[in-house]
């Protein structure tokens, strides 16, 4: 994979992973123009770059983050064990593009509702804490994007916009975490990586945190559901030409 390949595959994975757009759906698109191979490794690989700008952007929070710890285990378990009984499945789904037009529709329509929802600054609590997690469960698709679905199903059990938006981002560090964890073979496997890799690496994490100051300033200004536009765009487009 060239230089121009590798630093746009870093630039995707920032700008998609934060923005309610899919990341997965984004990567999978780019692998079908350009005969990318490598799909599964690169995304693990940059998603440890977005997991570091997670860590930065909340870097002063570790005590919440701590006391949400246990909420946030209960909504990463569906994903947990979706992973654990179908490992070879959620591999492979990545190289497909057949679902992608129904998965970034459904993007869409989570991201619209957000729309209509009416936070009541309500704080998270067990029950909503699986309902998040059960729908995370569907952002294992390409296409599905999972901080659209989070943070659209947070503000839809009421939760206030910050509440919604610092959930959504903490649970992205033990689901990042557990990725990395399952995916330790594919890194003890020899790879070429070089100075293009990290530097690549280097502008994913600041175009990752950058991204979250974007997504954060638009759920306070509840222009979130306008990244629906742009899914629907999306989902129409790989229904015609992929």
């Amino acid at each position: 994979m060239d230089f121009c390949k590798i630093i746009a595959v870093g630039i995707i994975q920032a700008i998609t992973e934060f923005l309610p757009i899919s990341s997965s759906g984004h990567l999978t698109i780019f692998q079908h123009f350009v005969s990318f191979k490598d799909g599964f490794f690169i995304d693990v690989f940059y998603n440890t770059a977005t997991l570091v700008s997670v860590l930065f952007f909340f870097r002063s929070h570790l005590k919440d983050f701590l006391n949400k710890l246990p909420f946030l285990l209960i909504s990463t378990l569906p994903l947990v064990v979706l992973t654990l009984l179908f490992p070879s499945s959620i591999k492979s789904i990545f190289s497909h593009t057949s679902l992608l037009s129904l998965s970034f529709l459904i993007t869409s329509i989570f991201l619209f509702a957000t729309k209509f929802s009416a936070p009541k600054n309500n704080h998270i609590t067990f029950s909503k804490a699986l309902t998040i997690g059960l729908v995370q469960a569907i952002a294992i698709l390409p296409g599905v994007s999972r901080s659209a679905m989070t943070i659209t199903t947070a503000l839809l059990l009421g939760l206030s916009a910050q509440n919604a938006f610092i959930y959504s981002f903490y649970l992205y560090i033990p689901v990042s975490l557990g990725a990395l964890v399952l995916s330790l073979t594919d890194f003890a496997s020899p790879y070429p990586l070089n100075l293009s890799h990290f530097i690549s690496f280097v502008i994913c994490l600041a175009i990752g945190i950058f991204s979250l100051k974007i997504v954060n300033l638009s759920i306070k200004n509840k222009n979130f559901w306008k990244f629906s536009i742009y899914t629907l765009a999306v989902s129409i487009f790989t229904l015609l030409v992929l």
